[in-house]
């Protein structure tokens, strides 16, 4: 009987970083304040939000924690908080020319126990990164928890719930406050948190999408604003699966194209056809990245040799395969 996996078989943080501390607050690893001096505050922040149309009144709170109990107050808030089926949440800053963050969430309701186990694995990772939220919503009753990409935490609720969490904010002493001022109001620092010298244990592509995978989740905002009817380039990175390639140096194969088109759906046909033209037997195992580019990202190492060809529809770079067994 195969074991269960566990975070530290999973993924390992790396040990050479310095935890800081800005006023009461432990920072997390991947992220803190530039400036010495910066004092945060621990403590949360409430707003009632009149209803709209489709939307009930409901309250809103901005949590700020230090990061020595952020982990095991996450995991109470959304033990207590989340109803038996949810949908996933996962949000991390963007490559995207036109966007600043991707934002990802289950297509359809997962149980809240295999909410939990992807948090119970990867939790430690998220709390410590500093540049992906993760957290869950549900529609009834109506309740979100989210970890913020700095390490705040969100919830909204309705009016049954406002009780219970304001009575465990209040049991971990946390003032309230006229406002959360947390480590992205000022500037700031990233840091990689993870290790990745051991090629067994999983990095932050990896962690991402076994999170998106096993929750079921879609990308919910991946044509939203940029120049709307014009064909835009596009930069995608991809797995392929070679099993079925007897011609094949590897099993998999990472390979990066440059292509423009309309719309995702579009730039993934292109560059399908164009793999398919050059490995008829490969599979597309997933896409690992899929995001519109500027001028400035268009280096001289992937700029074609007529400029024009970016602005027609089409492939205009294609990198060589990188094999893995």
């Amino acid at each position: 009987m195969s074991q269960r996996p566990t975070a530290n078989s999973l993924f390992r943080l790396r040990n050479d970083l310095q935890r800081r501390l800005a006023g009461d607050v432990e920072c997390p690893l991947g992220v803190y304040p530039s400036a010495v001096g910066v004092r945060l505050r621990q403590g949360f922040q409430s707003a009632f939000v009149m209803g709209q149309p489709g939307m009930d009144d409901h309250c809103e709170y901005r949590i700020l924690l230090g990061n020595d109990r952020l982990f095991d107050v996450l995991t109470r808030m959304f033990v207590e908080f989340l109803p038996e089926t949810v949908f996933g949440l996962f949000e991390e800053f963007s490559y995207d020319a036109w966007r600043e963050t991707d934002t990802w969430a289950s297509g359809a309701p997962v149980s809240k126990q295999r909410f939990l186990q992807a948090w119970e694995l990867f939790g430690r990772f998220f709390a410590e990164d500093g540049r992906c939220g993760f957290g869950a919503r549900a529609d009834e009753p109506r309740v979100e928890v989210f970890l913020e990409e700095h390490g705040a935490v969100y919830i909204a609720c309705g009016f049954e719930l406002r009780e219970r969490v304001e009575g465990m904010l209040n049991g971990l002493g946390l003032p309230e406050l006229e406002e959360v001022l947390g480590i992205e109001n000022h500037d700031h620092r990233h840091e990689d948190v993870l290790d990745v010298s051991d090629g067994s244990l999983m990095d932050d592509l990896d962690i991402k999408f076994s999170v998106i995978e096993s929750l079921g989740m879609a990308l919910t905002n991946g044509d939203e604003m940029g120049p709307v009817g014009e064909p835009q380039p596009f930069w995608i990175y991809l797995e392929l699966d070679l099993t079925f390639d007897p011609a094949a140096e590897g099993q998999r194969a990472y390979i990066s194209l440059a292509v423009t088109a309309h719309d995702h759906a579009e730039a993934r046909s292109l560059a399908e056809a164009r793999l398919l033209e050059r490995f008829p037997s490969a599979l597309v195992a997933r896409y690992l990245q899929i995001y519109r580019i500027g001028d400035s990202d268009i280096s001289a190492e992937i700029a074609p040799r007529r400029r024009d060809a970016i602005g027609s529809v089409g492939v205009w770079f294609e990198s060589s395969p990188e094999y893995w067994a």
